[in-house]
């Protein structure tokens, strides 16, 4: 067994890893066809503001706030000023502790936010994984497989049409990577990754219900990490809630550790 690298601890690979989320984002936005809806991008002091008002499962967002330089209350609530303008009714963020998370999160608390859940961020670096369950037949996600890939998606996601068609859209970009399992013939799980420098972010992975609990989650996670290695990645990241119970256990198996927690805060229109 290989043991992974420790990992970085300096404040500038948190940062490395909450820009390789945001630029996983930004492709989705550039991934959207003329003449369709796309995501309304905004950059306001520092923070990247996405706002998703065209698909039936929306995911408008904060990513940065802080992180770039302190947030303030004027900040939020320019923030949510744009949001109020586009009709945006949710919005959530991820404070990350160096943002100075105590602080901020007072300061959404004033401005409406409600604290969720809690976020784990994982990494490891992607060198002596161990090779995939041979069981399942795992490969690379190709154009014409868009249809199977949207199937899938939304027997996980039912009603996310929109939002699903908007992922199937990033098959065969060039930052990004998917992979299909399949077992007896049937596709029964999707993730990929999306490369940034050295560095690549993890998608969720799209489990079809009567195939969990099998090993597929583990056997598309150590592809996709021995695929971002022969991609010359050195890193590989991810987050998922803190509470779902038995999401770090393949996590854990394959070597990967957690950086750090972020905390989850959604605010909501006022009901007119």
């Amino acid at each position: 067994m290989v043991i992974p690298r420790d990992l970085p601890t300096e404040p500038s690979y948190a940062r490395q890893i909450e820009q390789c989320e945001v630029e996983a984002w930004l492709d989705l936005d550039a991934s959207v066809l003329s003449g369709s809806r796309p995501l309304d991008v905004r950059a306001i002091d520092g923070a990247l503001l996405i706002l998703d008002s065209s698909t039936d499962w929306p995911h408008s967002r904060i990513f940065n706030l802080g992180v770039v330089r302190p947030a303030t209350p004027e900040v939020v609530q320019r923030i949510l000023e744009t949001a109020r303008a586009a009709g945006i009714e949710t919005l959530s963020t991820d404070v990350s502790p160096i943002a100075r998370p105590g602080t901020l999160a007072r300061i959404l608390g004033q401005a409406g936010f409600h604290q969720t859940e809690r976020n784990v961020i994982v990494a490891r670096d992607t060198a002596g994984v161990q090779e995939p369950d041979s069981f399942f037949r795992i490969r690379l996600v190709e154009r014409a497989d868009t249809d199977v890939v949207i199937d899938l998606v939304q027997s996980v996601m039912p009603g996310a049409l929109d939002w699903t068609i908007l992922l199937a859209g990033q098959i065969s970009r060039p930052n990004w990577r998917y992979y299909l399992a399949f077992e007896d013939g049937v596709a029964c799980a999707l993730s990929g990754i999306h490369i940034h420098g050295n560095m690549a972010w993890l998608s969720p992975i799209w489990v079809r219900e009567n195939f969990r609990n099998r090993g597929t989650q583990a056997a598309i996670i150590a592809y996709a990490v021995r695929d971002a290695e022969a991609s010359g990645v050195e890193w590989i990241t991810t987050s998922y809630p803190a509470a779902v119970p038995g999401r770090t256990r393949n996590f854990e198996r394959l070597g990967f550790s957690m950086v750090y927690l972020r905390n989850h805060f959604v605010w909501q229109a006022p009901a007119s």
